[in-house]
């Protein structure tokens, strides 16, 4: 079944907008760019396979749904399989600080050095996580969005996502603690 011209085009319209919110959950799930890559064009394909089932709701958590669910799908049939999880031992967020915040390039080496070896502790924490917490804290503090959405997307009841969110951040808490005590030593 075809997709007619004007239906493609709504489709990016609302769709293509978060490819870099799908990507960014997809990495977190996959922690594999390669697999993340895999990973948000499936979910492109599905999402054009399925938007006519798509009634307006929130499109970025419609699609975040899809992310998840095709995850989980594919994880599942890899452990039928048999298969290792193929992780990388990349961060998500390895970018240069300067990348990310170019008014860094004005900050001294220390600082800029303090900064990367800081977000390298949380990055390394946040994959320690077990992924019921890892996922909660990623879509609320890294996708910014809302304890409803995060249910949306989880199909979860909101009084579960906000008990997994608070867990989520004392256990951070917990293994941040120690390691920012000592001065962020490596």
């Amino acid at each position: 079944m075809g997709v007619d011209r004007g239906e493609k085009k709504r489709f990016e319209q609302l769709m293509l907008p978060h490819l870099g919110s799908a990507y960014g959950y997809a990495k977190w799930l996959a922690k594999s760019e390669a697999e993340a890559q895999d990973l948000v064009q499936e979910v492109y394909l599905r999402a054009m396979q399925y938007f006519h089932s798509f009634k307006g709701q929130d499109a970025r958590v419609w699609l975040m749904t899809i992310v998840r669910n095709t995850w989980f799908t594919w994880h599942q049939r890899k452990r039928a399989e048999g298969e290792g999880h193929g992780y990388e031992d990349e961060a998500p967020l390895n970018g240069a600080v300067s990348e990310i915040y170019p008014a860094a390039n004005h900050y001294t080496p220390e600082y800029l050095h303090e900064q990367a070896t800081l977000s390298r502790l949380v990055n390394e924490a946040i994959q320690s996580l077990p992924d019921d917490f890892r996922e909660v804290i990623l879509l609320r503090e890294m996708e910014d969005l809302s304890y409803k959405e995060i249910a949306t997307i989880l199909d979860l009841p909101m009084g579960t996502v906000m008990s997994r969110l608070s867990r989520a951040r004392e256990s951070l808490q917990d293994i941040l603690r120690p390691q920012i005590d000592r001065g962020y030593e490596t």
